[in-house]
């Protein structure tokens, strides 16, 4: 080991001159009478993990300090159905608050050089490379797998290009060849000028290496389809999407183990260990419930991912997402506690008000349904509703429909040099607009029309399309192929309206009668010119098809939470910064633990994700970064 860190500190100097269970977790998460799903996949209980409203409400449903164990009750106060209640400034909801390290313990139960927190990419990244040079490394997941998000993502964004794969496919961004300094400049414009620009221009550049080291490590099987990379099986389209980075989750982790890293599972981190200025270990709760003191002798890293389901850290931290969202996530498990930690530790924060969401949340803990703040993206009712279907506001407005599509498929103004992607630019423009709710009304006939849209969707809006029962799909715990039923399971629980006249469904939905049906007779009237004269970016042809067959059916969506991008502030080696800039000595973050990536106050999305490397890409990309940033520091 002495050997490989010499070689390593050689190469660097040379350089410069030049959690629970399963069966527990769905044991642990209340199931609500009605029916109640995982993404209506038939297990009880994971989608009535219910966060505390935050400040604005009696905390009815409270999320305990570092535990996964989340306490369900009824449904918050909602403000009678119009959406969370109004921010209370000045006030810190009890999730919010920050987790001050604790002493140096008389003894430690294990020593190491490094540990992780959190096993997505970011955290597999880093321990793989720490194990495989060498160093000693404990990596920690609350959850039963790791992989986190990683695992149930399509594929991996590199925007800027410049990897050897792209430059052999003749792919950059935004020129003709890779040009770090124009992919931060541009990015920047994305970003309204608020992005550190060394933490970005690092960011870029590192990204290309994360990029290639990762495509040579044992079981990762990728391939380049210009600006993204996905897996061999989906490339040649013998699966889909859905988990579509779990072999390379899994080969990661596996070759972690294999290099003698220590891969602890159902481990929470409960506090950080300090001694004077300098965080030097970790305070655990394992599987067994035993309290625990872990040594790291170089540092820790932080890679848990963002705060996306802790409803006081949103109102207090990213508040537009706490007001537009009305799902949580992306996963139950993204409660914020690293960032909590980080924060008693003395850390800084950026990224104010920064987060992304995907459209088509079905809105069942403010409005309707079975009170879940969390239902799983790989949904059936959700994919259904996120489709070209008459789609208002609350004063009858149409709203736009965005999709990005390659050759005869592209919409009138959009490619991918844009930048910009259906599902989080739709998102982006519906949340925005008044009550921050959309309202999507199919009639009886809507089964044939998503054959219809379907022949316009298949590219990369895949997430559009509903599952079905051709071998594509993998085994996955959280959704099923039976679309259908996971459309009627929403209508039963009431997240879905249903009504025989248009009337009463606009009753249903909270709205005005007369609004509802007027939006429809003028949408009718529409469909029989065959051409949209009423949105700058049109509705092809064939999508303009009236509604004219009872039932109705009516879908009041909102933002369901991508990712948040507020976290702890960062140097470009990805040391956790104080407010006077100087470092947390021994502590690090990856994205999206650590924020900043997309500046102040910035919402919506670019392709693939907020990020300039995507969304899952970019916590490997951040995981790669703090560990170098350690290495370099440390030894």
């Amino acid at each position: 080991m002495d050997r490989e860190k010499k070689d390593f500190e050689e190469k660097d100097s040379e350089e410069k001159g030049s959690g629970v269970s399963r069966r527990q977790f769905l044991r642990n998460a209340a199931f609500i009478a009605g029916g109640a799903t995982v993404a209506t996949a038939g297990l009880s209980g994971c989608t009535t993990d219910t966060p505390s409203q935050g400040s604005g409400s009696d905390g009815v449903n409270s999320v305990p300090v570092g535990s996964t164990d989340i306490q369900v009750g009824v449904r918050p106060p909602v403000n009678g159905g119009a959406g969370p209640l109004p921010i209370q400034t000045g006030k810190i909801g009890p999730n919010a608050t920050p987790i001050p390290p604790v002493g140096v313990p008389a003894n430690w139960d294990a020593e190491y050089d490094i540990i992780v927190v959190g096993s997505g990419y970011g955290g597999l990244t880093a321990t793989a490379y720490a194990a495989e040079n060498g160093y000693s490394v404990a990596l920690l997941e609350k959850s039963d797998l790791t992989g986190g998000c990683a695992r149930h993502s399509a594929g991996n964004m590199i925007q800027p290009g410049g990897t050897k794969a792209q430059i052999e496919r003749g792919y950059s961004w935004p020129g003709d060849k890779y040009d770090p300094f124009a992919a931060a400049t541009r990015y920047q414009q994305y970003n309204h000028y608020s992005v550190d620009y060394d933490l970005l221009l690092e960011t870029i550049t590192r990204g290309v290496e994360w990029a290639e080291w990762i495509q040579v490590q044992p079981g990762v099987d990728w391939v380049c389809l210009g600006a993204a990379f996905v897996q061999r099986e989906i490339a040649e389209g013998t699966r889909n999407n859905v988990l579509g980075n779990q072999p390379t989750v899994e080969a990661l982790e596996k070759n972690s183990r294999d290099n003698g890293a220590d891969v602890r599972l159902q481990t929470e981190c409960k506090a950080l260990v300090k001694d004077g200025d300098r965080i030097i270990g970790a305070q655990i709760s394992d599987q067994d419930n035993a309290e625990l003191f872990l040594k790291a002798n170089l540092g820790v890293i932080f890679t848990a991912g963002g705060f996306g389901y802790n409803l006081d850290l949103l109102e207090q931290y990213t508040p537009t997402a706490y007001m537009y969202s009305v799902q949580g996530g992306p996963f139950p498990t993204h409660t914020g506690d690293c960032f909590r930690m980080g924060i008693g530790a003395g850390a800084d924060t950026s990224g104010y008000n920064s987060f992304s969401n995907w459209e088509g949340g079905l809105d069942d803990y403010w409005g309707k349904g079975d009170g879940a703040y969390w239902h799983y993206f790989w949904n059936g009712a959700r994919q259904v509703t996120m489709n070209p279907w008459l789609r208002i506001n609350k004063s009858g407005a149409r709203l736009p429909f965005h999709i990005v599509e390659f050759g005869q498929n592209v919409q009138p103004g959009y490619d991918m040099k844009t930048f910009s992607m259906g599902d989080l630019t739709n998102a982006a423009s519906w949340m925005s607009t008044i009550g921050h709710r959309t309202y999507a009304i199919l009639d009886s006939n809507f089964k044939k029309s998503l054959d219809v849209f379907e022949e316009r969707t298949m590219g990369l809006d895949q997430s559009r399309v509903p599952l079905k029962p051709n071998g594509l799909t993998k085994d996955n715990p959280y959704c099923t192929t039976d679309w259908e039923g996971d459309f009627q399971q929403a209508v039963d629980r009431g997240a879905i309206q249903k009504a025989d006249t248009i009337e009463e469904l606009a009753v249903l939905m909270g709205l005005e009668p007369d609004v509802v049906v007027g939006a429809v007779d003028r949408w009718n009237e529409l469909c029989a010119t065959g051409e949209d004269t009423e949105l700058p970016i049109p509705y092809f042809p064939e999508w303009l098809i009236p509604l004219e067959n009872p039932p109705y059916y009516g879908i009041p969506n909102g933002g369901s939470i991508c990712k948040t991008t507020c976290g702890l502030r960062v140097n470009p080696k990805m040391q956790v910064l104080q407010p006077n800039g100087e470092p947390v000595q021994g502590l690090y973050a990856g994205y999206y633990t650590a924020g900043g990536i997309s500046g102040e106050n910035s919402f919506g999305g670019q392709a693939f994700g907020p990020t300039i490397y995507g969304g899952v890409a970019i916590s490997g990309v951040g995981g790669w970064m703090a560990i170098q940033g350690l290495l370099e520091s440390e030894l």
